[in-house]
């Protein structure tokens, strides 16, 4: 359960992440410092949070994983869903 919970944190930290990192890339913006930050940011997260878990919950390992990819997975379907919603309103 602790590595599902975990997991989950790592997966929704990830995907907070990512969607500055594409949302900063996308704009129309150079891209500077802050970009470059987001990227050496993001990278780190999944291999620290499964570190932990490895060390510490290695039976949870399976199920942090699973935690952490069915969160990001779920989250970009939300956000998806969301803008196509607003785009197609306006």
């Amino acid at each position: 359960m602790i590595g599902v919970i975990l997991g989950a944190v790592g997966g929704a930290l990830q995907f907070l992440l990512l969607k500055k990192l594409a949302d900063a890339v996308t704009s129309n913006k150079d891209i500077n410092t802050k970009t470059i930050l987001l990227v050496f940011a993001q990278i780190p997260v999944p291999v620290c949070i499964l570190l932990v878990c490895a060390l510490w919950l290695r039976s949870q390992l399976l199920y942090c994983g699973i935690g952490m990819a069915v969160v990001l997975i779920a989250l970009a379907v939300i956000t998806f869903v969301v803008r196509m919603r607003r785009k197609s309103q306006k």
